[in-house]
């Protein structure tokens, strides 16, 4: 006789598995008649697990559990509606706040722009070099200044290991700016075995064909996100949002609010904050608009769903500045100005950012005025410049025309 999935089985564990369930059925219904919700669901939650691991192994009928968890569920929304929403006194949830990821020192005017369970974007025009700041920060984390931080261009980051999702440049290549990177430091080294990449990553989020104008996550997610979980990490990077989304609109505001707390979810579980490389719009490349809500370009989620936003842009040759545009967790409006470190193992070649100053925002705010200041006298001397060359110019033609000139030709002569 085929038994199917009970073949193999021994009958008498059989016979005594089937007994244990029966028991914890039957004490999760007195638990939930009591009202006990909470003690119901911990006697089933064992079966529900062994559903999950091999579903087919079913030593009686499957949907007993299932249905005791869903019979449970109804019952806790008659009888205890506040607990399924999860409404509870604001004092079970006191305690510290998460530990900080990213940060200024708060003695030059900074604060923390990345906490453990949180999303932060770095945003900028293309090739103003943000992913070299994130490699120095992910270098940072990775080897670690002392027992808690490693600093790394003007900023703190939470030691730990890092993991980078670069979808821009391949492996070979980010190995090779981290090299440089580490060798740049005080004390050169390889790079460290904690800075972990991700080869060719996957997208995180995908259009989904069978619903259009909806997304999903990436077949993978899942499994990337475990993978992460598995190595601890403090700071995970990923560059650039763009890529990482395949096919969807990064202007739908409700798309980008659910990818970003998707990835909020997942540093929750984690412990691990997540900083996203972004594109910023064209007004804030050329300072024709606010930086503030125009750091990034697409939806306004991007800025409005991050915990905090930095801005970064050029300010000359081989010189750079990032400026806090948005912080939940502290003041706005500092900046770390950065400069392009030659100190690398190649001579004369590029090696990331180090800092060159950090300003409070009473201090970036001077700073900017004065520079605003600057760039007018030097737009009106260039003008005053260009006045004088044009009246030069009309001078010496009408000295052409009669003013000490030759007279110019007679018509009857000619």
């Amino acid at each position: 006789m085929n038994n199917g999935p009970l073949d193999g089985i021994d009958p008498v564990a059989r016979t005594e598995d089937i007994d244990k369930q029966a028991e914890a059925l039957d004490a999760a219904r007195e638990l939930a008649l009591d009202r006990d919700f909470d003690g119901a669901e911990r006697e089933i939650e064992p079966w529900l697990r062994q559903l999950e691991v091999d579903p087919d192994d079913r030593i009686r009928q499957a949907d007993d559990p299932k249905a005791m968890k869903a019979a449970i569920g109804k019952a806790r929304a008659i009888h205890d509606p506040a607990s399924v929403v999860g409404l509870k006194p604001v004092s079970e949830f006191a305690g510290e706040l998460p530990p900080p990821v990213l940060w200024m020192d708060a003695r030059r005017g900074g604060g923390t722009i990345l906490r453990v369970g949180d999303v932060a974007l770095l945003s900028g025009a293309g090739g103003v070099g943000k992913s070299f700041v994130t490699l120095g920060l992910a270098v940072a984390a990775a080897r670690g200044g002392d027992e808690k931080r490693g600093d790394g261009c003007g900023l703190h980051v939470r030691k730990g290991p890092a993991v980078v999702l670069s979808y821009e440049d391949d492996p070979r290549t980010v190995a090779y700016r981290c090299g440089l990177i580490v060798s740049s430091m005080p004390e050169p080294a390889s790079a460290p075995e904690d800075l972990l990449l991700v080869p060719d990553p996957h997208p995180l989020m995908v259009a989904d064909h069978e619903n259009p104008g909806r997304v999903a996550k990436a077949d993978q997610w899942t499994t990337l996100w475990n993978a992460i979980r598995s190595k601890n990490p403090s700071l995970v990077i990923v560059d650039p949002a763009s890529a990482a989304l395949a096919g969807v609109n990064q202007n739908d505001g409700a798309t980008v609010r659910w990818f970003l707390r998707a990835l909020a979810q997942e540093a929750k579980n984690g412990n691990f904050g997540v900083l996203v490389v972004a594109h910023s719009t064209k007004g804030a490349r050329y300072g024709q608009a606010d930086v503030g809500p125009h750091a990034v370009a697409g939806s306004a989620q991007w800025t409005d769903a991050s915990r905090g936003v930095l801005f970064m842009r050029r300010q000359g040759e081989g010189r750079a500045v990032i400026e806090c545009v948005k912080s939940n967790h502290g003041p706005v409006g500092w900046a770390v100005e950065l400069e392009a470190d030659m100190r690398g193992s190649e001579p004369g070649r590029f090696a990331g950012w180090k800092k060159r100053g950090r300003h409070s925002h009473k201090e970036w705010a001077e700073r900017k005025e004065e520079q605003e200041r600057e760039k007018k006298a030097k737009e009106k001397a260039r003008a005053k410049a260009k006045k004088a060359k044009a009246k030069e110019k009309r001078k010496s033609r009408a000295k052409g025309n009669g003013d000490g000139g030759p007279p110019p030709p007679n018509v009857d002569d000619i």
